[in-house]
């Protein structure tokens, strides 16, 4: 079996959630305006950050969306018996040009290193243009997920 399936094993079913599942996508649908999915998530240790890696990873192409933190935090979550709840917003859809030295210009708490950042540019002038839209990407997902915190705040639901 593949990490998917794996996955879905070990993640229990409980009823009640999906209640709450649909209270907070009305809520946050009501007030956002934005667009809110459930999907499968592909965890990984290492970005993927080609078309090709991407779609050659999981060839059976049974997940949305890449994610390397999410998994480790519900599974920390789920042996100490907390409820979790996990937001994300995605930045890099399939065709995203992410350049390879992207990893180096993030720190662990991703923000923008400035001296490697200008290195980087400096190697590769080209990645620029993707540097900068990536950096629009995430300034419009971190107003998003501030939006949709406050809500789920004030709903009363957390």
């Amino acid at each position: 079996t593949g990490l998917i399936e794996q996955v879905k094993e070990s993640i229990p079913e409980v009823p009640e959630v999906r209640y709450y599942e649909e209270e907070l996508n009305l809520i946050l649908d009501q007030e956002m305006k934005v667009p809110i999915y459930r999907a499968a998530f592909l965890t990984t240790t290492s970005p993927l950050l080609t078309k090709m890696q991407k779609t050659d990873y999981n060839p059976d192409g049974n997940w949305s969306a890449v994610d390397m933190e999410s998994f480790a935090v519900a599974e920390v979550a789920r042996q100490y018996g907390v409820p979790i709840l996990i937001i994300r917003a995605i930045l890099d859809d399939l065709d995203t040009i992410i350049p390879a030295g992207t990893t180096k210009i993030i720190d662990a708490k991703g923000r923008l290193k400035l001296f490697p950042t200008i290195y980087a540019v400096s190697k590769n002038p080209i990645d620029l243009q993707y540097f900068l839209k990536l950096a629009v990407a995430r300034s419009k997902a971190d107003r998003t997920l501030r939006r949709a915190a406050a809500i789920i705040a004030r709903s009363g639901l957390v």
